[in-house]
C-alpha cells in the first residue's frame, strides 16, 4: 500500500514538472549585466521582473545624534 502512494506521488510530480531543455553552456541572455533571463515561452510561470534589491544602504542614525564611528565617546 505505501509503495503504490509512493509510487502515485512519484507519476504525479513528474508529470506536473515543466520540461526544460538542458544546455552544456550559458545563453546570453543569462550573461547580460543586471538582467534576469526570461524566456517568452515560459512567461506565465516565471517572474521575469528584476527583484528589489535585498539590503538597501542605510545609515542607521542621523548625523546629529553622532551615533557612528565611536560617537559619543565611551567610558
Amino acid at each position: 500500500m505505501k509503495f503504490s502512494i509512493a509510487a502515485l506521488s512519484l507519476v504525479t510530480l513528474a508529470a506536473a514538472s515543466p520540461v526544460q531543455e538542458r544546455t552544456n553552456y550559458i545563453s546570453y541572455e543569462g550573461l547580460k549585466r543586471d538582467g534576469t533571463p526570461c524566456s517568452l515561452v515560459t512567461v506565465s510561470w516565471q517572474n521575469c521582473r528584476p527583484a528589489a534589491y535585498a539590503n538597501t544602504w542605510s545609515r542607521g542614525c542621523s548625523p546629529i545624534t553622532r551615533c557612528r564611528d565611536g560617537y559619543p565617546p565611551g567610558p
